[in-house]
């Protein structure tokens, strides 16, 4: 688990406990997926496929995979995430021993180091907001979409 220790998890659907377990199970059977997000906005999906329109970024979240509990991404974010420990650590190594090739910053080496380690198009999964999502309380004023207006809400 990957978190900073200002975020709060609400939970709609079944508990806490119930999602963790859910995420590592989806690493557990799926060797090609590398993260596990927790959404920070409730339009994640949306906002993913915005990406390439807001910030020139290839975002792409697509469909949903095995049940609506998770939909995969290429997008990678530090926010609150499940990850297997080799995994994060081979994509550190990565990134630290060859920055001519990747991005000498945390969010954007290591993203493509984890996507490089995943090899498929979306190597990332993300919770589906309707059964859990997290607010960051260090930060309010960032915690809603400036496009959409949704907000990430503690219940």
């Amino acid at each position: 688990l990957h978190q900073e220790d200002d975020f709060l998890y609400s939970t709609p659907k079944n508990n806490l406990n119930h999602w963790m377990n859910f995420a590592v199970d989806l690493l557990k059977n799926d060797p090609t997926l590398n993260q596990v997000r927790f959404a920070r906005f409730l339009n994640e999906y949306q906002r993913i496929n915005n990406l390439q329109k807001k910030h020139n970024i290839n975002g792409l979240a697509s469909g949903v995979f095995s049940s609506s509990d998770y939909f995969r991404m290429n997008d990678f974010s530090l926010h609150p995430s499940i990850f297997r420990s080799r995994d994060i650590y081979t994509a550190l190594k990565l990134v630290k021993n060859n920055p001519q090739t990747f991005v000498q910053h945390v969010e954007h080496g290591l993203g493509y180091a984890m996507k490089v380690l995943g090899g498929v198009e979306l190597p990332f999964a993300c919770l589906n907001t309707s059964n859990i999502f997290v607010r960051h309380i260090g930060c309010l004023d960032k915690d809603i979409d400036p496009e959409s207006g949704a907000i990430a809400e503690i219940v």
